[in-house]
């Protein structure tokens, strides 16, 4: 009988979590889902797991609904990242190369991915927690993902704060400044074209 009750426990306690996490993931989505359009500058601080500064870095990001995005890292570690719903394209000027990955499956090693996408089948592999007001924890459940967790932090319905924690429990933190939301983004942001010399390597 004990054994029963205590198992009952442990399952009700598991049901309450899994429905938590399904309520606290439809209103994330449901947020982001207001996100036509995100702009914003980025300072960047990449850190490791006893808090010590790595790297840190600016730049700018763009997100469209739906499954656009364009992300831009300033020199000294200059990098550009564009979504066109169908292709990221991962542009690093230093060794003046292209890699090209298809875009639904961006999102198990590309968490930012998901902003600009509430539909994605990837959903299903994240636990999401909120975990203050306006504060929401997605946990991956991919065994073989780069990442570990992404945190984003609104305030009155924006999107001031996102960190990652990638699998070697390595904290990349972004907070957003001249944020814009719903504003008219040009088109031919998201758009791709190889700059001259530049070596492609076609992962799709």
């Amino acid at each position: 009988m004990l054994k029963k009750l205590a198992f009952l426990l442990v399952f009700s306690a598991v049901n309450s979590q899994v429905f938590s996490s399904e309520s606290d993931k439809n209103k994330l989505q449901e947020k982001l889902a207001q996100l036509q359009s995100f702009s914003a500058s980025f300072e960047q601080i990449v850190s490791d797991v006893a808090g010590e500064t790595l790297q840190t870095a600016q730049g700018k990001l763009y997100l469209q609904q739906p499954q656009k995005l364009y992300w831009e890292s300033f020199e000294p570690n200059e990098m550009q990242l564009i979504a066109d719903g169908e292709t990221l394209w991962h542009i690093d000027p230093f060794v003046e190369q292209v890699i090209a990955i298809n875009q639904a499956d961006a999102a198990q090693n590309h968490p930012i991915m998901l902003l600009a996408d509430q539909q994605s089948a990837m959903w299903q592999n994240y636990l999401v927690e909120e975990t203050a007001k306006s504060q929401f924890k997605m946990l991956s459940l991919l065994p073989d993902s780069d990442f570990l967790s992404l945190t984003l932090v609104f305030e009155s319905d924006r999107l001031t704060q996102l960190t990652i924690v990638d699998k070697m429990e390595q904290r990349n933190h972004l907070t957003f400044s001249s944020v814009e939301q719903n504003q008219t983004i040009p088109a031919s942001l998201f758009q791709f074209d190889l700059p001259d010399g530049y070596e492609l390597d076609d992962q799709r």
